[in-house]
């Protein structure tokens, strides 16, 4: 019981960190926590203790603190991703079931649909919802475990309210291509977009965190 508890602290917890409900450098209290998520101090520290190791809080005089992350921090997470999210689509191009490029089909909608400049947030969620469905065709949990960490990052939501009307659509065109490749089962130009797809969000997500780095 005790750990079915731990792990939904960690995923609540984890959660308002990436939706920026806990912003950088803000100090995170285990009595208020425990309040917060009606648990105990004990899954609080556990989860704090599992953040530290993914890099979005650390343990200071003071207490835990959520971490601010840099350029370079960023431009490191993608370093990791574009590669790796290449070679997820080419997979998923490869060994995707029909029933799993119909979903993939449908996600892309989805996404087009919902897309508005009054509805970031809800873009970037239905975003990620898209490139995990493309770790899941790839059939490889190894590689997406190595990758979602780093997608389902805070520095995602900070930028979201900055996008332009203009950049939302190039995204929703971005993923477009990148399904229609997938679907059509080529392979190379599949990894190819996936790759420039996650080049030009790192060129985006950059400049529009210069703002608050």
């Amino acid at each position: 019981m005790l750990m079915k508890v731990a792990d939904r602290v960690y995923d609540e917890l984890r959660r308002a960190i990436v939706e920026g409900k806990y912003k950088p450098h803000q100090r995170l209290v285990e009595s208020d926590l425990a309040d917060d998520l009606a648990a105990s101090r004990t899954p609080i520290r556990q989860s704090l203790q599992r953040l530290e190791l993914e890099g979005l809080v650390f343990a200071s005089r003071n207490g835990w603190v959520v971490r601010e992350h840099s350029v370079l921090d960023i431009q490191r997470v993608y370093d990791v991703r574009i590669p790796l999210e290449g070679y997820a689509a080419r997979l998923a191009a490869e060994r995707a079931t029909d029933q799993q490029l119909r979903h993939l089909e449908e996600l892309h909608r989805s996404v087009s649909e919902r897309m508005s400049p009054d509805n970031r947030i809800e873009f970037v969620k239905l975003h990620d919802e898209l490139h995990d469905a493309i770790f899941v065709a790839a059939g490889n949990e190894v590689l997406r475990d190595a990758v979602l960490g780093y997608r389902q990052h805070p520095y995602n939501m900070r930028v979201a309210h900055l996008y332009s009307e203009g950049e939302l659509t190039a995204a929703a065109k971005s993923h477009e291509e990148l399904v229609q490749a997938i679907c059509a089962r080529d392979a190379d130009l599949a990894e190819a977009l996936a790759r420039d797809h996650l080049a030009l969000s790192r060129e985006a997500t950059l400049q529009r965190l210069k703002q608050f780095l």
